[in-house]
C-alpha cells in the first residue's frame, strides 16, 4: 500500500489543556481570500471603460451626479400630433380571433374619443413580419395593406401580473419599465398593455420605452451615438395608433398623468406615466431633465466627463445635441 499522505499542521500547546492540532491551510485561509488560483500567462479580456446603457427618464430626471447621464444628450421633446391631423382610418374589431367589425373605416380621433377609455387599452390585431416592419420604418406607405389595418380594445387585469407590494397613496413605489416595438407578438403587446395598467394602479410609476424593431443601418459606430430620422416616429404614429403615447396614457387608469413627457432619439421614444400620490416630487421632472442634460453636454464639452463614447462627444456640436431641448 501507498503511505498516507501527511496534512501539514500546526500545533497549539496550552498549560491547562491538551494539544490541539489544526490544519495549515485552514490557517492559511484566514489572511488569504479563496480565490482560484491566478495564471498569468493567460490573457484577461480588456474592459469597456465607455458607460452604455438604455437611457432611464426618471431615474435620470432625479440624478443627483452627471456621471453615466450621458445617453440624455441625443434625446428631445417628441410632441405627438392631435389626432384630427391623421388622415388616415383604421377598423377596429372584436379581437384578433374574431374579426366582427365594431366601427368600420373610423378616424383617429373617433377612436380615441369614443373607443379607448382607462381599462380598454388598443392594441394591433396582427403581428407584421421583420420583412414588412422594416419597409414601414422605412416610410413606405403600401408597408401594411389597408386590409390589415384592425385593431381591437384588451380589457385590464384579464393577465395575471405579479405585484410582490403594492403601494397605494403616499409615495411611489419601485420603478417599473415597459419595452414595446411594431414587431411584438399581439399576446406580448396585450401583456404589455396590461401591466402597465395594473403597476400604476399599484401605485408605481411605469416608464414606457417604443423602439424600433429594426436596427438602422450605420456608417460607422460612431453613427449609433447620433439621433435618427425625426420623421420615422411621426409617420408609424398616423397608421398605428396602438404606440402613440395618447393612446396609451388614455388606456391606463383614471387620473395618470405624464411624470416625464414623451421624448425621443429618433430610434426609441419614452415617456414615464404614473397617478398622483400624495408626496410628489417637489421638483418638475421635465424641468430637472432638461437641467441634466445641458449639464452634461457642457461637462463632456469642457472635457469633465470621462468615459464618453467618442461618437457622441464628436456630435455635440450638431444641431439639437446637448443643448437643451431646443437645440
Amino acid at each position: 500500500m501507498p503511505p498516507t499522505a501527511r496534512i501539514p499542521t500546526v500545533e497549539f500547546r496550552s498549560l491547562l489543556s491538551p494539544p490541539v492540532r489544526v490544519p495549515l491551510r485552514a490557517i492559511r485561509s484566514l489572511y488569504r481570500p479563496q480565490l482560484p488560483p491566478i495564471v498569468h500567462h493567460v490573457p484577461r479580456p480588456s474592459q469597456c471603460l465607455a458607460q452604455c446603457r438604455s437611457l432611464h427618464l426618471y431615474k435620470t430626471a432625479k440624478a443627483k451626479t452627471a456621471l453615466g447621464m450621458h445617453k440624455v444628450l441625443t434625446f428631445s421633446p417628441y410632441k405627438v400630433t392631435e389626432p384630427t391631423a391623421s388622415p388616415h382610418k383604421v377598423q377596429l374589431v372584436e379581437d384578433e380571433h374574431d374579426p366582427i367589425t365594431a366601427g368600420k373605416d373610423i378616424t383617429l380621433q373617433v377612436l380615441y374619443d369614443n373607443h379607448v377609455k382607462p381599462g380598454h387599452m388598443l392594441y394591433f390585431t396582427k403581428t407584421p413580419q421583420k420583412a414588412i416592419a422594416k419597409r414601414a420604418e422605412n416610410l413606405e406607405e403600401d408597408a401594411i395593406p389597408p386590409a390589415d389595418r384592425q385593431f381591437a380594445l384588451v380589457k385590464a387585469h384579464t393577465r395575471f401580473v405579479h405585484i410582490a407590494k403594492s403601494q397605494k397613496g403616499a409615495q411611489f413605489g419601485a420603478l417599473k419599465i415597459v419595452i414595446v416595438s411594431l414587431m411584438n407578438p399581439v399576446h406580448y403587446f396585450k401583456l404589455a398593455l396590461d401591466r402597465a395598467y395594473q403597476f400604476i394602479l399599484a401605485g408605481s410609476p411605469v416608464e414606457f420605452r417604443l423602439r424600433l424593431c429594426s436596427s438602422p443601418k450605420l456608417s460607422s459606430k460612431q453613427d449609433r451615438h447620433k439621433p435618427y430620422d425625426p420623421a420615422v416616429w411621426p409617420w408609424l404614429h398616423d397608421r398605428f395608433p396602438h404606440l402613440r403615447p395618447d393612446f396609451v396614457l388614455r388606456g391606463m387608469p383614471e387620473g395618470t398623468v405624464y411624470l416625464v413627457e414623451p421624448v425621443s432619439d429618433g430610434r426609441r421614444v419614452q415617456w414615464v406615466m404614473a397617478r398622483p400620490v400624495d408626496q410628489m416630487p417637489k421638483v418638475d421632472l421635465n424641468a430637472r431633465l432638461v437641467r441634466v442634460k445641458t449639464t452634461v453636454g457642457n461637462l463632456v464639452r469642457q472635457g469633465k466627463l470621462r468615459q464618453v463614447p467618442k461618437g457622441l462627444k464628436e456630435g455635440l456640436e450638431a444641431p439639437g445635441v446637448g443643448r437643451g431641448w431646443g437645440g
